[in-house]
């Protein structure tokens, strides 16, 4: 077998094209991957208060708002493996009654805090940072009426992130929703 005989020039040339940069077949250096950012929980409050959050439809399921609340703050919690939170950029919100007819929704600003709102995420068990919020106004709706919400956001590098996207989990989409009771 030629591994026997030419095994010390094969491992010598693996350290040499390492010492060199391991640079691919087209000479480009390695690059760190840079993945899209990430949604980590979504929670919602009366406007103001950040003490008691509303319930939900099971743990991850739809927020349940009671019905005398006129405005809601939803916070957002997202994750990116690069760069901090709150330096995510575009930061848009939009809103729909129906999941699947978001095109024509008017974008609006998220909020950006610099000190984080800490509470449980998505994964129950953790604790997560919470940066990114919106003051929604929900005093013409009505007991059963249901509303969608999508965010988007932008890391350096990645193009858009739509959270959630259309092709998430049902669950993720439930948790992105919120119903008056």
């Amino acid at each position: 077998n030629i591994w026997h005989t030419e095994k010390s020039i094969y491992i010598e040339n693996i350290k040499n094209w390492i010492e060199n940069g391991a640079l691919d077949m087209y000479g480009n250096s390695p690059s760190i991957p840079n993945n899209k950012p990430e949604m980590k929980g979504v929670i919602a409050f009366a406007s103001g208060n950040t003490s008691n959050s509303f319930n939900r439809e099971g743990s991850r399921g739809t927020i349940i708002v009671p019905q005398n609340i006129n405005t809601i703050d939803i916070w957002f919690a997202i994750s990116d493996d690069l760069l901090p939170t709150n330096e995510l950029t575009y930061n848009k919100i939009k809103i729909s009654d129906n999941f699947l007819s978001f095109q024509n929704k008017p974008e609006q600003q998220l909020s950006l805090v610099s000190q984080p709102l800490l509470a449980p995420g998505y994964y129950l068990s953790e604790t997560v940072e919470y940066y990114h919020y919106f003051t929604c106004d929900v005093s013409n709706l009505t007991s059963g009426d249901e509303r969608f919400i999508k965010i988007y956001v932008k890391d350096d590098t990645n193009p858009l992130t739509e959270i959630p996207s259309n092709g998430s989990s049902y669950q993720v989409i439930r948790h992105f929703t919120f119903e008056i009771q």
